[in-house]
């Protein structure tokens, strides 16, 4: 790594030259974000997946306090300030978030693998700030979405042929599945297709293609929650995005045709889950492990909670085998239990202050984009309602400083304009 440093402090020239492939390969490390979960069911042993991503992703990262230097030190105007990004109160309160998890390994009964999963979020983390850093937003934002709108479509197969069936469902039953890691990269891909096709970075053709393969995984995998928090998030942007009368009449044809489909294809699947007695009413099984968590919540530290990774090891509910579920299949009671109720404040702090700034910015004119961040906040807040994970948040905190320095930055150059439009007002 030094010798990186010395190259570009010598010439800065070069630094200028690797710039945009700095920005494009930012689609692959996004890409094995998705991919990396499958490594283990490639045969790669389990912790491949991970520490292949956490040594990618240090050496990039790497690379981009390396180019941040050379921009600090040789080209300080290289990013107009019509380019300069902005940050909002979500992106601080994720901070405090990353702070209190890192304290509570004061505590935590986790081994000591907790710690290389930590350092590997914060990586991911530092990579989305640094990316903001050193280019335009929108440009960050659109690598992110097609690096994980390809990488998506190619879990699909990775899917179908190294996970396979398991109780009639693509990841398999149980406290081992892997449903999740099936499902959510197609929802992933989805909100990026919609971004990138919304935006113009992609065709209409393309998607289509690429939404071939997200609909097998969620029909097969039949992610009940995902998809009902999809449906969900698809009907608040038909009902927020910009448009004229007959645009917004088209979205609704769209979105009823498409509804129709969906309960077509799952019929079935829907008819034998709802025949099953108890699955309704206890959300197949889940209601005993709130309980469960609840009363050990309430028995234990309840303010600063166990630590991080502690569900995964003192948690209620254990197999035959003494393995624990590794989170209570709801993101508030997991993050409960891990970080206590400072840490349900912070989590669902910057949930809602991205959700405000997402709505103020869509009132002041903010677009597609700024709809996009308000439905994706819609679909994570009821996603954690039967869903959670283990290390942190369900909301990714990567993600959501990208899309908070989205809007944040489009909310600060309006006020601005307002501010000078303002000024510039001569009174009669």
């Amino acid at each position: 790594m030094s010798c990186i440093f010395v190259l570009f402090e010598r010439r800065a020239v070069i630094a200028i030259s690797y710039e945009p492939d700095g920005l494009k390969y930012s689609r692959y490390i996004w890409g094995l974000q998705i991919l990396s979960p499958f490594f283990g069911q490639m045969g790669a042993g389990l912790y491949a997946g991970a520490v292949t991503t956490a040594l990618v992703n240090g050496v990039y990262l790497g690379y981009l306090f390396a180019l941040y230097s050379v921009r600090q030190k040789n080209l300080r105007n290289i990013l107009p300030s019509r380019f300069c990004n902005y940050f909002g109160f979500a992106t601080t309160i994720a901070a405090l978030l990353l702070v209190w998890s890192g304290l509570s390994f004061r505590w935590t009964p986790a081994p000591v693998t907790a710690y290389a999963y930590y350092l590997a979020y914060v990586v991911q983390v530092l990579i989305s700030f640094m990316l903001c850093k050193l280019y335009p937003i929108r440009d960050v934002f659109r690598n992110a979405c097609k690096g994980t709108a390809y990488a998506a479509a190619i879990s699909t197969p990775l899917a179908f042929i190294f996970v396979g069936f398991a109780g009639g469902r693509l990841g398999g039953e149980g406290g081992n599945s892997m449903i999740g890691a099936v499902s959510m990269p197609a929802i992933f891909g989805t909100l990026s297709v919609a971004y990138l096709v919304l935006d113009r970075s992609m065709s209409k053709l393309t998607a289509i293609l690429l939404l071939i393969p997200y609909v097998l995984s969620l029909v097969f995998s039949f992610n009940k929650t995902g998809l009902i928090a999809l449906v969900i998030a698809t009907i608040v942007y038909v009902l927020l995005a910009p448009g004229s009368t007959a645009r917004r009449i088209t979205r609704i044809v769209y979105l009823v045709i498409g509804l129709a489909i969906v309960l077509l294809a799952l019929s079935s699947k829907i008819l034998s889950y709802t025949s099953h007695s108890g699955n309704i009413e206890t959300f197949t099984g889940r209601t005993i492990i709130w309980v469960q968590t609840i009363a050990q919540i309430r028995n234990g530290p309840w303010l600063r909670g166990f630590g991080i990774l502690a569900y995964r090891t003192i948690g209620p509910i254990a197999d035959a085998n003494g393995d624990h579920l590794v989170h209570a299949h709801n993101d508030f009671l997991t993050v409960w239990f891990n970080y206590g109720l400072i840490g349900v404040v912070l989590v669902f702090g910057s949930y809602l202050a991205l959700a405000y700034s997402s709505f103020k910015s869509i009132r002041l004119g903010g677009g597609f984009s700024s709809v996009l961040a308000f439905c994706v906040f819609v679909f994570y807040f009821t996603s954690g309602i039967t869903a959670a994970s283990a290390m942190m948040c369900l909301f990714p905190t990567p993600w959501l400083l990208l899309l908070d320095s989205l809007v944040s930055t489009h909310l600060t150059k309006a006020d601005r304009y307002l501010s000078l439009s303002r000024s510039h007002t001569v009174r009669l």
